[in-house]
């Protein structure tokens, strides 16, 4: 009975490539889905990543896009190439390299990339899970977020003055800053709160009192929630939504509505006790989820320049 019905199961799949016109070089790369199957399976048995599974199948990104059930055909990476041409690999020819640094685990990077860890460890020759910052990986480049090239330098008009010195940095601190403001601001908050939190991890970037990199100030430990451990993948990984490119840049080029701010919280929430030891700046939005109290050190001026040598060279290495 199970043969007939994997026999039954094989023929509807190869009916279903002859409605839609594929031919049997292609349905040779079908593979029908079984019980107890998850995409992240099928990507490493198979080579590929979840990401390029659902880009070939059509699938919503994130977790809506994760439901399959047994019997379903899914499209796997042609390795055949087109008419017997050369045998290429899709995710081998858009691999990147990536640096470890402190905090990350092969779950974070895998989870960041659109990859598994099987698939790390198979294509990095890993043979546990340990892992150290300076290590060179290589992972999918098709699914590394990028800054998009409406957000450059340069290229975002501003909302609001440049009160300060434009800051460069790589793309990559460029990225951190960006899921800082999603993670913190929701998209329903005023954009002005979102800039002004940009504008917070730069002002801690050219104070003393905090490292001199985005990527240092950002992972101190209980500094910023979207951060956290336990929230950490909900709502720093992830799309970054244009908003915050857009403060990102905003802040970066100069801009900081909250005149030197190092420090914020929502008042709705809590009310920490070393806030009355801090200068209160202004409060931006008005509800539960939308609020931000702005403070910053008494008698702290932070400087119009970055000192941006030091910075460039923590953030590159």
């Amino acid at each position: 009975m199970k043969r007939r019905t994997k026999k039954a199961v094989l023929l509807t799949g190869l009916a279903l490539g002859c409605l839609l016109g594929g031919s049997p070089s292609v349905l040779a790369r079908d593979y029908v889905v079984r019980r107890g199957d998850t995409l992240s399976r099928i990507a490493a048995r198979h080579g590929t990543t979840v990401a390029e599974l659902k880009a070939l199948n059509g699938l919503a990104p994130g977790r809506r896009g994760d439901l399959i059930r047994p019997g379903q055909v899914l499209r796997l990476p042609d390795e055949g190439g087109l008419a017997g041409g050369p045998r290429t690999s899709s995710v081998a020819s858009s691999l990147r390299t990536y640096v470890v640094v402190r905090g990350d685990s092969l779950s974070l990077i895998a989870e960041r990339f659109g990859t598994t860890v099987d698939w790390l460890r198979r294509t990095n020759g890993i043979s546990g899970s340990l892992i150290h910052p300076g290590d060179v990986l290589r992972v999918p480049g098709s699914t590394a977020t990028t800054v998009p090239a409406s957000f450059r330098r340069g290229t975002t008009p501003g909302s609001f003055p440049r009160v300060r010195e434009r800051m460069f940095v790589p793309d990559s601190e460029v990225e951190v800053l960006a899921r800082i403001v999603k993670g913190e601001v929701p998209a329903h908050s005023p954009y002005e709160g979102a800039v002004a939190v940009a504008a917070v991890v730069l002002n801690r970037v050219r104070s003393k009192y905090f490292p001199n990199s985005i990527s240092g100030v950002v992972k101190q430990p209980r500094q910023f929630s979207a951060y956290n451990r336990d929230v950490r993948r909900r709502l720093y990984y992830g799309r970054i939504p244009d908003y915050a490119w857009r403060a990102a840049r905003e802040a970066l080029d100069g801009a900081d509505p909250v005149d030197g701010a190092t420090y914020y919280f929502n008042p709705f929430i809590v009310r920490p006790r070393w806030a009355r030891r801090l200068v209160f700046v202004r409060r931006i939005g008005r509800t539960r989820t939308t609020a931000h109290d702005f403070y910053k050190r008494p008698g702290e001026e932070i400087p119009m320049r970055s000192g941006l040598a030091g910075l460039l060279r923590r953030t590159v290495n």
